[in-house]
């Protein structure tokens, strides 16, 4: 194993009128053990008009921390900026509303030892429900790992097939020499494709060739707010869900009115699954609701979206 004493890495998230939030990730950062590593903290505002200039100014005094703003929306957008900034080895990526393990980032950086010849990393992500959240709701968490950005999986430490996810997400600075992230894709606003850091992990994969680590001993909890177990939310990221879909599937099937005739097909298998249900909000009912949101979104994409 390698000496880490003058490792460098670069930890890099944005944020956007989440200051309560951000405090707690930020809190969670202090309490990282950061032995034998030289750490810089970049926070990217993406033009937050709530408290958060003064939660980064606070722990700027306790943390190696460097404070940009980005005015055009989007967060893909914020990681480039941070990227012209950042000096680590290794870049660790995350989110605004994690609390980070003690020793994430040791995890991180040993394992990048064990690993020379792998550039794309991936840790645990275990999310952090509210208070009063039904048990059938955090074992479908499980089955559809995307709607709470949950990655963790029974499996030890090496290659996987699953693409690891933005919250815990690490990928040698190298990588970054011919690379960027799609500024097109991902959270801007409300309404949005998901999937940037599937897009980018998946595009750099084929490229180089490369395979996804999993670290199951680098890990974050990735904090479930309370609006976020209604049924709208949930609803809503099925559709934006289904919109980076759409911009994942490469196909040259038949399209009618715009969207492969394949995509039209599965939309109408969900809509007469949901027939009957569509008011009734359930565990039974859970898959229909969220396949047929799926569908609609991957539709809408292709029809009003930025996919050829």
């Amino acid at each position: 194993m390698r000496d880490f004493t003058f490792m460098k890495i670069s930890v890099i998230l944005s944020t956007v009128n989440r200051h309560e939030i951000l405090n707690k990730t930020l809190e969670s950062f202090s309490r990282a053990d950061l032995t034998g590593l030289d750490v810089q903290f970049i926070v990217v505002d993406n033009g937050s008009t709530d408290k958060t200039e003064t939660v980064i100014k606070r722990w700027q005094s306790l943390l190696p921390l460097l404070h940009l703003f980005e005015s055009r929306p989007g967060k893909n957008v914020c990681l480039n900026k941070a990227l012209e900034q950042a000096h680590g080895e290794c870049f660790v990526f995350t989110d605004d509303d994690v609390i980070a393990d003690q020793r994430w980032l040791v995890e991180m950086c040993e394992a990048a030892g064990r690993w020379p010849d792998e550039s794309l990393f991936g840790g645990r992500i275990a999310p952090k429900f509210p208070e009063g959240t039904e048990e059938w709701l955090k074992e479908i968490s499980a089955k559809h790992p995307v709607i709470f950005s949950e990655f963790q999986l029974d499996s030890p430490e090496g290659p996987v097939n699953p693409v690891p996810v933005g919250p815990n997400l690490m990928i040698r600075a190298s990588v970054f020499d011919d690379f960027r992230y799609d500024e097109t894709i991902g959270p801007s606003g409300k309404s949005y494709a998901m999937g940037s850091e599937t897009e980018f992990l998946v595009r750099v994969k084929l490229a180089l060739g490369c395979n996804y680590i999993y670290l199951p001993n680098a890990k974050v909890e990735h904090i479930i707010r309370p609006e976020q177990i209604e049924w709208s939310w949930i609803l809503g990221r099925g559709h934006r869900a289904g919109r980076g879909l759409a911009r994942a599937i490469q196909t040259n099937r038949l399209r009618i009115a715009g969207a492969p005739w394949t995509i039209w097909l599965r939309y109408l298998k969900s809509r007469l699954s949901l027939l009957g249900k569509e008011d009734n909000f359930s565990a039974e009912t859970f898959d229909s609701h969220w396949q047929y949101q799926k569908n609609l979104g991957c539709i809408f994409e292709y029809r009003n979206g930025q996919v050829d």
